[in-house]
């Protein structure tokens, strides 16, 4: 269902920006503090937002996603880097499943 797929965004959403913030972590005493504390608190952006960056990026598919606008929900996921886009590999074979079950 839809909400299921709402659903599921949500926390694959959190679980990209989570394993990312974790990637950052290194260099200078305060990037190491700062990017640890990024991965504990996850602020996830849920207004669309303008930018190339991950958050910016899930925040306008998410956007797209809540109009029905499912095309332009996997364009905006297509933009994502290669790990954070398999972590979305399942979650856009079902929205695809979906968008043929209601054509």
């Amino acid at each position: 269902s839809l909400k299921e797929l709402e659903e599921n965004f949500t926390e694959i959403a959190y679980t990209v920006l989570k394993r990312e913030a974790k990637n950052d972590i290194g260099g200078a005493p305060w990037s190491l503090v700062y990017s640890t504390l990024k991965s504990i608190f996850v602020f996830r952006s849920t207004a669309p937002k303008e930018g190339t960056d991950t958050d910016a990026v899930l925040s306008r598919a998410e956007h797209e996603l809540a109009k029905g606008n499912f095309e332009a929900c996997l364009t905006e996921l297509s933009y994502l880097d290669k790990n954070s886009s398999e972590m979305f590999f399942e979650w856009k074979m079902d929205l695809k499943k979906f968008m043929n079950k209601t054509d």
